[in-house]
């Protein structure tokens, strides 16, 4: 990696889904957008970074009983089921005419275990809600962050 240029946000941050963008039709668990109760390799791999910040980015929430909780997990390992919650990042959605709703919350890295996901739970029926998060990582050290950037002008 070689140092950050000038005025290059690209060169200092990293930014990657939590969860690509979904129509949410039934009440269930996904833990970084995998909808699994065991398994790795879904973990935000925290270790190169000094922080990061969670976007949610949540549509109108349908459905009489309808909610949307995400709380942010951390573990040793990339596995989910061996995650626990970090007190205090939680984002809780009810049901709500409001459409295109963002919530942003921010963790320091050097506070967490290595790992994070995103455990977001669905719970209601019937419910309906259009949903997608991302991590946006960033390193002040100086050092350039890997990625791939669709242009770089």
């Amino acid at each position: 990696m070689g140092a950050i240029g000038f005025g290059k946000t690209g060169e200092g941050i990293l930014i990657t889904a939590a969860m690509l963008s979904e129509r949410l039709a039934s009440a269930t668990v996904y833990y970084n957008g995998q909808s699994i109760t065991t398994g790795a390799g879904w973990g935000f791999d925290t270790q190169p970074f000094d922080d990061v910040v969670c976007a949610i980015n949540t549509g109108t929430i349908l459905g009489p009983l309808a909610t949307l909780i995400n709380t942010v997990m951390e573990s040793d390992t990339d596995d989910p089921t061996a995650a626990s919650a970090i007190s205090g990042a939680t984002f809780t959605n009810g049901k709500t005419t409001t459409d295109e709703q963002v919530r942003r919350g921010a963790i320091l890295c050097k506070d967490t275990k290595r790992y994070l996901f995103l455990k977001t739970e669905l719970q209601g029926t019937p419910v309906t809600v259009d949903f997608s998060a991302m991590w946006i990582a960033g390193q002040a050290r100086s050092e350039e962050v890997k990625q791939y950037l669709e242009f770089d002008v």
